[in-house]
C-alpha cells in the first residue's frame, strides 16, 4: 500500500522486474482516483479503467501482488457482485441481441469511435461490433447473425486485420460505479429532496436535465452514492479463500497524510455546499481515518495479516529475507566502481548492473571493456544474472540495493551514472526548453565529441544545423557515423541522445548506421 499513484507505478515496475513478468499479469497496479471529488469532474478515464481492470482481476482469482494507494483503500465502492453483474460475456453460438449489446456498452462506460483504436471504444457497422475492453491486449470483432453471436475475433487496432478466432470473451466495465436506468431515475427523484434549498436550484436544474433523459453528467460518481450502495472496500474484492498479506509503507505518515486530506475534503465540501453545488460529505465517499487504522492493525486473523515495511526485519517469518540496504551512488566515477568490483570478487559477492535500455547496457559493456573487464550479458531475468560474478541486463528498476546475507549487489543506471531515467522525458517539454536542458547538461560538448543515440549507437557530434522543413527553418543536432553517414536529430527529440562518458584515453569505436553492432 502506497501514498501516491506515482509510488504505485514505481513499486509495480520494480516487482515486475524481479518477477520477470513480460505480460505483467502477476502484479496489479490499482491507482487511486486522486481527483478532488468537489470539482465536478469524473476521474480520468485511464485511471478509472485501470481501477476497473484491477478489481476485475482480483475477482477472477488474481495470483500475485496488488499495489494500490491509501486513498484507494479508503474509497467507498459498490459490492463485488454489483461490479461483476455489469460484465458482458459473449460466446459463439449464444444469443445476445445486438441492440442490447450496444446499450450495455454505453452504460458501462464505452464510447462510440470508428475505427476502434483505444481502450474503452466500440463501433457498430451493420452486424459487426468492434470493442476494445481493458482486459484484452487487442480489440475484438464480434459478428452477429440476427441476435446470435456468429464469430469473435481479435484484431490489430493499427491494421484492422484479424489476428485469431476465439470461442468467447468477457467485456469489463470502464469504471467501478455503474448506474442503471433505474438508479438514474431514483437519483432524479431523490436529488430535489436532498438538495432542497433554493441555493441549489440552478445547479440542480442543470443536472436534472441529464437525469430526466436517463443520461449521466460529469462528476456523477460523487453524486450517485445518494442512491447507490457504496459501503464496500477493495479488501472485499480479494479471494476469500486466500490468506491476504498487506504490506504498508510508512503507515503513520500515510494515515497522517490521509487525515489531513480528510480535513481538507471537509473544507472543500463545505465551501461547495455553501455556494450551491450538489455535493456529498466526505464520509459518503471515503471511509474515515479511524476505519483505516482499525483495518491495518497487526493481527494473526485468518482473513489477512498486516506488515509494516519498517517492521519487516523484526518479523520472524520474513527477517531472513529482509536485510537489503540502499546501494552506493558513484556519480560516473568508474574507477570507484572497478575498485568495489575487485573487492566484491575477493569476498565472493556478486554484482548485477541494471541498465534502462539495450543502448545503455552496451554503453556500460564498452566502458568496462576499456579496462579489460568482461561482464556477462543476460537476456532473461535477475535469477540468471545472479549465477555470475558480474553481469548486466536491461530492465526498469528504480533503486539499487545490496544484501549482506545473500552477498549480492544490484546497481542501477542511476547508481553508476547518476542519471534518473524515471524523470519526465525531455521530449515532453518544448524544443527551446529541451535544448536548454541538453546544453546545460552537456555544456562542455564540442564538435568531434562522441554521443550515444538510443537507436543508432555511438556517433560524433558535429554541431547544430538549421534546416528548412516544409517552409519552416528548424534546428537539428548533426551526428556523424562511419562511412561518412549522418543523421539529424530535432532539438525536441534530444531525449534520444546522451553524451558518451569516455574513460581513459581510448576513444570508442564509431558505429555504422544500419549495422548489427548496436542494439
Amino acid at each position: 500500500m502506497c501514498q501516491s499513484n506515482r509510488e504505485v507505478e514505481r513499486i509495480a515496475r520494480d516487482l515486475n522486474f524481479f518477477l520477470f513478468c513480460k505480460n505483467e499479469q502477476r502484479v496489479l497496479d490499482i491507482p487511486g482516483t486522486e481527483e478532488n471529488p468537489y470539482r465536478g469532474l469524473s476521474p480520468h478515464p485511464s485511471i478509472a479503467s485501470k481501477r476497473a481492470l484491477g478489481l476485475w482481476r482480483l475477482l477472477r482469482g488474481h495470483q500475485g501482488f496488488a499495489v494500490t494507494t491509501l486513498t484507494s483503500l479508503a474509497s467507498r465502492i459498490p459490492a463485488p457482485m454489483d461490479f461483476l453483474r455489469h460484465c458482458i460475456e459473449l460466446q459463439i453460438g449464444k444469443p445476445f441481441p445486438l441492440g442490447n449489446l450496444i446499450e450495455d456498452l454505453r452504460r458501462i462506460g464505452y464510447v462510440n469511435e470508428d475505427p476502434v483504436s483505444g481502450i474503452g471504444e466500440f463501433s457498430n457497422r451493420g452486424g459487426i461490433v468492434d470493442i476494445f475492453s481493458p482486459n484484452h491486449q487487442n480489440p475484438v470483432r464480434v459478428e452477429f447473425f440476427g441476435d446470435k453471436v456468429e464469430s469473435i475475433r481479435h484484431f490489430d487496432a493499427d491494421t484492422q486485420r484479424s489476428t485469431g478466432l476465439i470461442p468467447s470473451c468477457e467485456l469489463i466495465p470502464m469504471r467501478e460505479i455503474i448506474p442503471t436506468d433505474q438508479d438514474i431515475r431514483r437519483w432524479h427523484k431523490a436529488a430535489p429532496e436532498h438538495w432542497n434549498h433554493i441555493k441549489f436550484s440552478e445547479t440542480l436544474t442543470e443536472k436534472l436535465q441529464f437525469s430526466e433523459n436517463e443520461e449521466l453528467f460529469s462528476g456523477f460518481e460523487y453524486n450517485f452514492p445518494l442512491v447507490i450502495d457504496n459501503g464496500h472496500s477493495i479488501f472485499e474484492f480479494f479471494p476469500p479463500d486466500k490468506q491476504l498479506r498487506v504490506v504498508v509503507s510508512e503507515v503513520d505518515q500515510s494515515i497522517e497524510k490521509f487525515e489531513k486530506l480528510f480535513s481538507k475534503l471537509h473544507s472543500q465540501f463545505q465551501n461547495q455546499y455553501d455556494s450551491g453545488e450538489l455535493v456529498l460529505p466526505p464520509e459518503k465517499l471515503f471511509f474515515p481515518p479511524e476505519w483505516i487504522r482499525n483495518e491495518l492493525q497487526i493481527s494473526s486473523s485468518s482473513r489477512r495479516r498486516v506488515f509494516f515495511l519498517g517492521d519487516l526485519p523484526k518479523c520472524n517469518d520474513v527477517a531472513e529475507f529482509f536485510d537489503f540496504k540502499m546501494e552506493h551512488k558513484y556519480q560516473g566515477r568508474v574507477q570507484d566502481v572497478l575498485s568495489d568490483l575487485s573487492r566484491w570478487e575477493k569476498s565472493r559477492e556478486r554484482a548485477v548492473f541494471v541498465m534502462s535500455s539495450r543502448v545503455m547496457k552496451q554503453r556500460l559493456i564498452e566502458i568496462f571493456s576499456e579496462y579489460g573487464l568482461v561482464i556477462q550479458t543476460i537476456r532473461s531475468g535477475i535469477g540468471d544474472a545472479l549465477k555470475y560474478p558480474v553481469s548486466v541486463l536491461s530492465g526498469k528498476l528504480s533503486e539499487g540495493f545490496y544484501s549482506t546475507g545473500f552477498k549480492f549487489h544490484i546497481l542501477t543506471q542511476g547508481n553508476i551514472f547518476g542519471e534518473n531515467r524515471s524523470s519526465p522525458s525531455l521530449a515532453q517539454t518544448s524544443g527551446r526548453k529541451v535544448s536548454a536542458k541538453f546544453f546545460s547538461s552537456f555544456r562542455d560538448l564540442r564538435p568531434g565529441d562522441c554521443v550515444v543515440h538510443i537507436d543508432h549507437g555511438i556517433g560524433v557530434f558535429s554541431g547544430l544545423k538549421r534546416i528548412g522543413v516544409q517552409g519552416e527553418v528548424c534546428e537539428f543536432v548533426e551526428l556523424a557515423y562511419r562511412d561518412n553517414d549522418k543523421i539529424y536529430v530535432p532539438v525536441d527529440r534530444l531525449d534520444l541522445i546522451q553524451k558518451y562518458n569516455s574513460v581513459g584515453e581510448t576513444k570508442p569505436r564509431i558505429n555504422r548506421l544500419g549495422g548489427v553492432s548496436w542494439g
